[in-house]
Order: structure tokens, then C-alpha cells, then sequence
């Protein structure tokens, strides 16, 4: 079996538990890593020779949240499991957790680089963390952004290690913070200077041991909160604190029930609040707008940047551009983060820019922002423009038209590369037409109906394309802020509202109705 954690018992009796899975970039969750997790929890709970343990990381970063396969198990189970066997399935992290917090031997978390999700949650169990404060990195729990809950203790947890006030502002956020942040707000410890992250977090764990056993008081600012009453108006006054209007918290429910999972287990310890907190956690994996969420933005979202990955592709160098108007919105800020030289060109018209690439390559191009119209001279009318999305919580997207007259391979590469480096998702649209411009125009506030409007244009866009990604629409629509994220997308709305909107769908199309009524039931199941 490989080996997901190396173990190595010191002199001193300090196990060090180093995670370290081979052939990624970045430690995950998954099942196979519980199973190692299992093993070492077992050695250290059995083993009289081992006094405590230190888990730290062999990659740059801690650990993040779980793996593509583990989270479709969690949804596709949904679709089958009983209620208990979910609840047995999805809430083994958190009794692992409550294992090691609750041990009679210590743990120490030796945290360098980023902790997301259930990495901060493997943290957070353990009796003290000591993070490097020089090492870049991202702590925080962002499951809000997937419709979610953090399920392993977090909604528990950190409120209880950094106040209410904090814990609920990044529950409710998904908003991460950096180390310095996070040793200010009671989270973690420093690592001394000087001292290497090991030494200190075996050093803090002899201290542990001389403390006595663990105790709840002892680790957590509130082993207890003091909290409102878990209603449904000190969830509305805590949302509205937080900046989230009611539309939001009906559309969509993670915020509730994030709320309620804080209020409700304010007053209990912490096994009986985890086990709260996974109750509802299965109460948002039965609703349709996490698992449209997951799917959308998780799952696919994941395919399809992994195909559209700049790897390989030449890369940006420098950008030559004419005078910038207000039609360009961002891109100058964009630009600036490129990575590419900038500058200004006299010779080139208003909105126009000459992209220079590895290779030799040289495209010229127009930038806008969608429903803006470029103010472009005739000498670039014939160049790809790219036009940038709204931004939205969970990215960008820019979408690259190529024109009547389509550019080279190595061109449209170069672009795509472009996008890449601004961290934006690349949508190449054959032809002069712009989806993003429609899916706006579609949705604008105003019509009775902009989901169902922003669905027809989405469904005339794809049939007239045969060989369109119906999902990657939906990824295209919701990371570029053109689709609600509860909805999953317009054609996930489509599909999942077909009594209702079939006919008129069917009635547009025409006879393409039929044949794109079988490529919707193959993209999303009958």
C-alpha cells in the first residue's frame, strides 16, 4: 500500500506524522488518507512508547479539503443512501477528529502553507497548532462557497478558538486569512524565530504533557459560547450583520443552517455539537442547490479548467496597447498581475492591444468588458477580442472570439495563456457573436423571469453548436457572474425545470428541439 503518512517515532517518544501524498501537488482528503489517518490515530492511542504526536506536511502546503472522487461519492450516495448510512459515511473525519482531540496523548499540528477546509479542521482538533508565519498561505474554511458546511467540527470549533464574531465572519465568508491574521486572532501559535517548525511543535507538545490530560477549558478562548438563541430571528439579525440580505438566505441555505449549527451547539460539548453539525450537514447534502453548487462549481468546474490548461502554451511576454477607456473596465489592473511587461502605443488604436508570446508570436487583439462596445479603429476590427466577465465570488471568465477570420492555433494558444495568467477561466467562441454578452443581456434585473430568459439563450447558444460542452456552459455561466450559483447554471436550471420550461424551450428551438433534448438527458441524466 503506498504510503499516504510517514511516521517516525523520535528519541524523545514524539511521533512525527508527516502527510504526504505521492504524485500530488497538494495533500486531500480522501478516503484512502482516512484510512492512513485510522492507523495512526490507532499506534498513538495503543503504542506505550509513543508519548504524543506532531502532524506536520511534506509538501509546501498543509492540507486542503477533500478529492475530486471523494466529494462525487458524498453526492451520487445522496442520490441512494439512507439517511444513516450517509451519516456514518460522511461524518468518519469528524469522529477521527474527536479521536485525536480527545486522545490522552497530545497532538500537535505543525502547520506550514495553506490549511483549507478539513486541513484547518484536522488543525483545529489537535490540542495546540504552531504555524510558520513566513510561509505564504491561506487559512480558512470555504465550504460556504459550495453551498456547504464545514462537516468535520469546523462550524464547532473555530468559533469557539477565535469568538463568535470572527468564527462567524469566516464560516459565513468562506474568506481565508493569512498566519499573521490567524496567531492575532487565537487560531494557531507562532513558531519561534529562529527555530525550526518541528523542534518548537515537539517542544510544545512535552509542554502539553506536563499540563495534565485534555480538557475543553484548557484549549478553546469559549469551551461554551455565549450566543443569542438558535431561532429564526437571531439568524436573520446575525445574517443581515454579516451582509446577507434575505434573498440570499433563501436562495441559499448554507448560510442558515451555518448559523443555526453555531447557535445550536453554543451550549453542548463537542462531540454532541459535531454530531449537530453533520445532522445538518446531510440536511444541505439533500438539497438541491448544494448539489447543483458542487457539481457546477467543484466537480465540473474542475474538468473543465484542467482542459483548458495553459500548460504547454506559449507564454504572455509583453503587451502593447492603445489609449484604455471605460469600455476596458479591469483589464489594466488585470494586466498589471500578468506577469507580462505593459505599455502604452500611440500606434495602435483606442481598446486595441498587440499580445507578444513565446515563440515569436505576435496577435493583435481587443479588449472590453461584456455589454461594452469597443471604440476600435478599422485595422482592428479583424482581431480576436476578449471580452472579461463580471466578477463573481468564485472567479472570471474570459471569452475569447475569434472573428470571422480565425486565428492561428499558436495565436489563439497565446490567448488562452493570457487568460490563464490572469486567472481567469479561457472560453474560446468561434465566430463574432459573444455568449457572455447574451447570457448578461439574458439576465439583466427587470424581466419576470431572467432564469428562465438566461436558460433559452443558453439553449440557442448550444444548438447551434453540436459539438458544445452543455456543463462547461454552466461552469462558463456561473463563474463569470452570469447565472445565480444556487441555480447550478442556466442549463442545469433548464433541465431540472423541464415541466415548466420544456415547451417554451421546445417552441425556440424548433426542430433542433428534439436532438437538444437528447444531449441535455446524456449531459445531465434522465
Amino acid at each position: 500500500m503506498t504510503e499516504l503518512i510517514r511516521t517516525e517515532l523520535q528519541g524523545d517518544g514524539i511521533l512525527v506524522a508527516t502527510i504526504d501524498m505521492p504524485g500530488r501537488t497538494m495533500n486531500v482528503f480522501s478516503e484512502a488518507l482516512m484510512d492512513a489517518l485510522d492507523a495512526v490515530i490507532a499506534r498513538v492511542e495503543t503504542d506505550d512508547a509513543v508519548l504524543g504526536a506532531v502532524l506536520a506536511s511534506g509538501k509546501p502546503s498543509f492540507l486542503a479539503g477533500a478529492d475530486l472522487p471523494m466529494v462525487r461519492a458524498m453526492t451520487e450516495r445522496a442520490a441512494t443512501d439512507t439517511r444513516e448510512g450517509m451519516f456514518a459515511f460522511c461524518g468518519r473525519l469528524g469522529r477521527q477528529f474527536l479521536r485525536i482531540e480527545e486522545c490522552a496523548k497530545p497532538w500537535v499540528a505543525a502547520v506550514a502553507g495553506t490549511a483549507l477546509g478539513g486541513g484547518l479542521e484536522l488543525a483545529m482538533a489537535c490540542r495546540a497548532r504552531l504555524v510558520d508565519t513566513t510561509a505564504g498561505a491561506q487559512i480558512g474554511l470555504p465550504e460556504i462557497k459550495l453551498g456547504l458546511l464545514p462537516g468535520a467540527g469546523g462550524t464547532q470549533r473555530l468559533p469557539r478558538l477565535v469568538g463568535l464574531a470572527l468564527g462567524l465572519d469566516m464560516l459565513l465568508s468562506g474568506r481565508s486569512i493569512d498566519p499573521d491574521a490567524a496567531v492575532s486572532a487565537g487560531l494557531f501559535e507562532a513558531a519561534p524565530s529562529g527555530v525550526a517548525l518541528l523542534d518548537a511543535a515537539r517542544a510544545r507538545l512535552h509542554a502539553l504533557r506536563t499540563s495534565g490530560p485534555y480538557v475543553a477549558e484548557a484549549k478553546f478562548a469559549q469551551a461554551r459560547l455565549d450566543c443569542p438563541p438558535d431561532d429564526e430571528a437571531s439568524v436573520r439579525e446575525i445574517a443581515h450583520a454579516h451582509r446577507i440580505d434575505d434573498a440570499t438566505l433563501r436562495d441559499y441555505p448554507a448560510y442558515r443552517t451555518i448559523i443555526r449549527c453555531v447557535l445550536g451547539g453554543a451550549g453542548l460539548d463537542l462531540a454532541a455539537g459535531t454530531s449537530l453539525e453533520m445532522t445538518r450537514f446531510l440536511d444541505l447534502m439533500y438539497d438541491p442547490v448544494a448539489g447543483n453548487m458542487i457539481s457546477t462549481l467543484f466537480i465540473e468546474r474542475q474538468r473543465v479548467e484542467k482542459a483548458a490548461s495553459a500548460r504547454g502554451l506559449p507564454r504572455p511576454v509583453s503587451l502593447r496597447h492603445g489609449k484604455l477607456g471605460p469600455a476596458v473596465g479591469d483589464w489594466p489592473r488585470l494586466l498589471a498581475r500578468s506577469g507580462a511587461s505593459t505599455r502604452e502605443d500611440p500606434s495602435i488604436g483606442a481598446g486595441g492591444m498587440v499580445l507578444e508570446a513565446e515563440g515569436d508570436l505576435q496577435v493583435p487583439i481587443v479588449v472590453r468588458c461584456v455589454g461594452a462596445q469597443a471604440s476600435r479603429d478599422d485595422e482592428a476590427r479583424a482581431a480576436p477580442v476578449l471580452v472579461l466577465s463580471p466578477r463573481s465570488p468564485y472567479g472570471r471568465v474570459v471569452e475569447i472570439i475569434t472573428g470571422a477570420h480565425a486565428p492561428h492555433a499558436g495565436a489563439v494558444g497565446a490567448l488562452r495563456s493570457l487568460a490563464a495568467s490572469l486567472r481567469c477561466l479561457p472560453l474560446v467562441t468561434a465566430g463574432e457573436d459573444s455568449l457572455l454578452d447574451a447570457l448578461a443581456l439574458a439576465g439583466e434585473p427587470g424581466g419576470d423571469a431572467p432564469l428562465r430568459a438566461t436558460a433559452l439563450v443558453a439553449a440557442k447558444w448550444a444548438t447551434a453548436r453540436s459539438d458544445a460542452d452543455l456543463r462547461a456552459l454552466d461552469v462558463v455561466s456561473v463563474l463569470g457572474g452570469l447565472a445565480p450559483a444556487f441555480s447550478g447554471g442556466p442549463l442545469t436550471y433548464a433541465w431540472q425545470h423541464w415541466a415548466e420550461i420544456g415547451q417554451a424551450l421546445a417552441d425556440a428551438l424548433g426542430e433542433a428541439a428534439g436532438p437538444f433534448e437528447q444531449r441535455m438527458k446524456r449531459a445531465f441524466g434522465t
